[in-house]
C-alpha cells in the first residue's frame, strides 16, 4: 500500500478546495449513517465499533469539513490550515458566511458543545473515553445536516 498526501498551496492553480471538503464530509457522514444503521440491527451486535470513540470523531470531522466547505466557497483566500481542527474558531471568524454560523456564534451552550467535540480529534485510544448524551449527538448532527444542505443549495451538489 502507498499513501501520499497532496499538498495544495493556498495560491495553487488547481483552484478552490470546497468541493473536496464537501465530498469528504459527505463520505464521513455516510460512514456515520451506515454505522448507526448497523447498530440498530441486533444481529450485528459486537461487530460494529462502539459509538463512544468512533461517532464523536466522525461527527466532528463532518462538521469541520462542511464548515470549511462553506467558508472556502464564499472566501477566495481562505486558509483551511489557520485553525487546524478548531472548527469553532473558523465559525466565529467567518460568522458572516452562513446564517448557521451566526446562530452558533450567538449560542454559548452550542459553542461549548462544539469545543468538546473538537477534543475528540486528539483522543488517545486506551487513555481517553468520550461520553455523549443523545441530545448532544442530535444537536451536532442537526448542524451537520444543515451545513450540508446549505452547501447543496449554494452549489447544486448532492
Amino acid at each position: 500500500m502507498t499513501t501520499r498526501f497532496t499538498k495544495i498551496g493556498l495560491n495553487d492553480p488547481v483552484g478552490r478546495r470546497w468541493p473536496i471538503f464537501f465530498h469528504t464530509g459527505t463520505d464521513w457522514l455516510m460512514t456515520w449513517q451506515v454505522l448507526t444503521d448497523l447498530r440498530s440491527d441486533d444481529k450485528n451486535a459486537g461487530m460494529v465499533p462502539s459509538p463512544f470513540y468512533v461517532d464523536s470523531y466522525i461527527i466532528h470531522f463532518c462538521m469541520e469539513l462542511f464548515t470549511k466547505a462553506l467558508i472556502d466557497h464564499s472566501t477566495p483566500k481562505f486558509n483551511p490550515r489557520e485553525f487546524s481542527h478548531r472548527t469553532l474558531d473558523y465559525i466565529q471568524k467567518y460568522w458572516e458566511v452562513s446564517p448557521i454560523f451566526a446562530r452558533i456564534t450567538n449560542d454559548a451552550e452550542l459553542c461549548a458543545l462544539i469545543r468538546e467535540y473538537e477534543k475528540t480529534v486528539d483522543t488517545r485510544f486506551g487513555e481517553t473515553y468520550v461520553v455523549s448524551e443523545k441530545s448532544d449527538v442530535d444537536k451536532m448532527m442537526s448542524l451537520v445536516y444543515e451545513m450540508r444542505a446549505e452547501m447543496c443549495s449554494k452549489t447544486g451538489l448532492r
